[in-house]
C-alpha cells in the first residue's frame, strides 16, 4: 500500500475508533467502553467502524471526481448535508434493527422514535467535524504539495537558464581563446620545443576546465584561481613579463568559498584584452577576498579603438544572480578597474547548488 493511503487509513481508523467509544460511553446497555466485553458491543464495533470507514471513503471519492481542490461551491455543502444526514440516519436504522432482530431489545428502542434524532444528529455533527478538519488538512497538503512542484519548476527553469549562459558565454569565449593559442604554438614548435611542451600542458589543462566544468555549476575558489594560473602562463607566452598577477588570499578562504566557473578568468581576459601595457608599464591585476566577494583589480588603461560589448560582463552579471541571487559590482575607481563578485560559503553550498 502507498505510504500516502497507509497514512490516511490509520488516521480515519484512529478518528472513528475515538468516536465511537465516545458514542458507546452514553449508552449504558454496553457497560464500560474500555473494561467490559460483550458480544453486542463488539459487534456494534465491527459494523460501526466498517460503516463509517466506507461512507468516509465514498465521500473521498466523489470530491475526488466531482469538487476541484481550488475553492467549495455551494454544491459541496449542500451534497455533504444530504450525504451525513442520509447515512447518519441509515446506520441509526441499521442498528435499531439489527439490535431488534437479533438481541430483542424491543423496550429500549420503543422509547426511541424512529428518526431517534438524538443519535442521527450526533453522528451528523460527527461527519462534519471530520469532514471540515479533513478540508483543512487535504488544503494544507495541496499548498505543499503547490509550493513543491513551483520550486521544482524553478529550479528547473534556473537550470536551462543557467546552461543557456553558459554555452552562450563559452562558445564566444572557446573560439577565439583557441585560435589564438593554436598560433602562438605553431610558432612556439619551431623556436622553443621546450616552451611549447609546457605551453601544451597548460593549454590542455585550460582546457580540460572548461570541458569538466559543464557538469559544475559552481567551483571552488582555489579550483578558479588554480586555471588563472594556467591561463597567464599561456598570456606571458604571447606578452612576456607585461602581466602581473598578485593574490591576496587566505589559503583556508579558497577552499571556504565557490563561486560560477570561469568568473575571474573573465575578468583577467577582459583586462587583458581590453587594456594597453608593456614591459615597462606592466598590466598589473590584483584579487582577493572581502566581506564574502573576491576583488578583482587592474590598472584601467583602455585601448582607444577598443570597444567592449559588455556581453561578458552581462553574462557573469546573470549567472551570478541565478547561483547567489545577487550581482556583481565593477567601477572605475583612481584611474583602477575594479570587479567584485558574489561568493558562496561552504555551508549555502548545499542548497544553491542546483
Amino acid at each position: 500500500m502507498h505510504p500516502h493511503r497507509t497514512q490516511s487509513f490509520t488516521y480515519r481508523f484512529l478518528t472513528i475508533f475515538v468516536f465511537h467509544l465516545i458514542i458507546k460511553s452514553f449508552d449504558t446497555s454496553f457497560g464500560s467502553p474500555l473494561t467490559s466485553f460483550t458480544w453486542r458491543g463488539f459487534i456494534f464495533s465491527i459494523t460501526f467502524i466498517g460503516y463509517w470507514m466506507l461512507i468516509w471513503e465514498i465521500a473521498h471519492q466523489v470530491n475526488r471526481r466531482f469538487f476541484t481542490k481550488k475553492g467549495k461551491p455551494p454544491l459541496f455543502w449542500i451534497f455533504h448535508s444530504f450525504y451525513a444526514l442520509l447515512f447518519s440516519w441509515g446506520f441509526n436504522h441499521l442498528y435499531r434493527t439489527a439490535d431488534i432482530f437479533f438481541y430483542g431489545n424491543v423496550d429500549t428502542w420503543a422509547e426511541n422514535s424512529f428518526l431517534n434524532p438524538e443519535l442521527t444528529l450526533s453522528l451528523t455533527l460527527f461527519y462534519f467535524l471530520v469532514l471540515s478538519f479533513s478540508e483543512y488538512m487535504q488544503t494544507n497538503m495541496d499548498r505543499k504539495e503547490s509550493q513543491l512542484q513551483l520550486e521544482i519548476l524553478q529550479k528547473e527553469h534556473i537550470t536551462a537558464e543557467f546552461n543557456s549562459l553558459k554555452a552562450q558565454l563559452d562558445g564566444q569565449k572557446t573560439s577565439h581563446f583557441l585560435f589564438n593559442s593554436l598560433s602562438v604554438l605553431s610558432s612556439l614548435i619551431y623556436k622553443d620545443a621546450d616552451l611549447a611542451n609546457r605551453f601544451v600542458i597548460h593549454l590542455s589543462k585550460l582546457l580540460r576546465y572548461m570541458i569538466d566544468k559543464d557538469s559544475k555549476k559552481l567551483v571552488t575558489v582555489e579550483e578558479e584561481l588554480d586555471i588563472i594560473d594556467n591561463y597567464l602562463f599561456l598570456m606571458r607566452v604571447r606578452f612576456g613579463n607585461s602581466i602581473q598577477l598578485t593574490q591576496r588570499i587566505d589559503p583556508v578562504q579558497k577552499r571556504q568559498f565557490f563561486l560560477p566557473p570561469t568568473s575571474v578568468q573573465l575578468l583577467v581576459e577582459n583586462a587583458i584584452k581590453h587594456n594597453i601595457f608593456s614591459k615597462t608599464e606592466p598590466l598589473q591585476i590584483e584579487i582577493s577576498i572581502e566581506e564574502e566577494n573576491i576583488i578583482v583589480t587592474n590598472n584601467f588603461a583602455p585601448v582607444k579603438k577598443s570597444t567592449p560589448s559588455g556581453i561578458g560582463l552581462k553574462n557573469l552579471s546573470q549567472r551570478s544572480l541565478l547561483t547567489s541571487n545577487k550581482d556583481i559590482q565593477w567601477n572605475i575607481v583612481q584611474n583602477k578597474f575594479v570587479a567584485q563578485i558574489p561568493l558562496i560559503h561552504t555551508s549555502a553550498y548545499e542548497s544553491i547548488a542546483f
